[in-house]
């Protein structure tokens, strides 16, 4: 399967039915005229049986984010490759993570939120020149995936996006909640928006 389409009628294998992984692919299948319930059948499997069950057939593809996907595709080269990619063309410059601060840390510290908002941005620009380190302090750990180095190697360096950019960000993880039926159609974006960023 090469194509978003060939995923009709076929077993997505995911961590958790209510998790991030299957929303990136039922918003993929969304704009594609697909289903995002009804067109695949989601499968709820732990990781460690992921590849077994794409080798024997138990399963047609898997939805899942490194180092778990990245270890699935050394266990079942030949067999597998990707089709969908957050790594590459637009969905590289996502958010994938948010950080929030607690309002009781923020009283007893103010000049948290900007210090760590500074180490993230200090931690973007480090990663691309520090790659290699990093892969070699992880092949250290017992539970490493297989080839770190080219696991890193096709990562992009982080992106920290504050104030408004932000944002627009959320705006459009809304539009796309829409689009799957997670978040009222009548709400206005801009609002849900404007609302989530002030709680955080």
């Amino acid at each position: 399967m090469h194509k978003v389409g060939n995923l009709a009628g076929k077993k997505i294998g995911v961590l958790s039915l209510e998790g991030a992984d299957r929303r990136f692919i039922s918003i993929q299948l969304r704009r594609r005229g697909l289903h995002p319930t009804d067109s695949v059948k989601w499968v709820a499997i732990p990781a460690d049986d992921m590849a077994d069950a794409l080798r024997a057939g138990e399963l047609d593809a898997v939805a899942v984010h490194d180092p778990i996907g990245w270890g699935i595709l050394q266990e079942t080269q030949g067999i597998s490759w990707n089709m969908l990619d957050s790594m590459t063309g637009a969905e590289r410059e996502r958010i994938d993570l948010t950080l929030g601060v607690g309002t009781k840390a923020l009283a007893q510290d103010p000049g948290l939120a900007a210090a760590l908002t500074a180490a993230l941005q200090d931690a973007q620009h480090e990663f691309p020149a520090h790659r290699d380190e990093l892969a070699r302090l992880w092949q250290k750990d017992s539970d490493a995936p297989d080839d770190v180095k080219g696991m890193l190697d096709r990562e992009i360096a982080s992106h920290t996006v504050t104030g408004h950019p932000f944002r627009i960000q959320v705006e459009q993880y809304v539009d796309e909640l829409k689009l799957i039926g997670v978040m009222p159609d009548a709400d206005k974006t801009t609002d849900i928006a404007h609302r989530i960023c002030l709680a955080i």
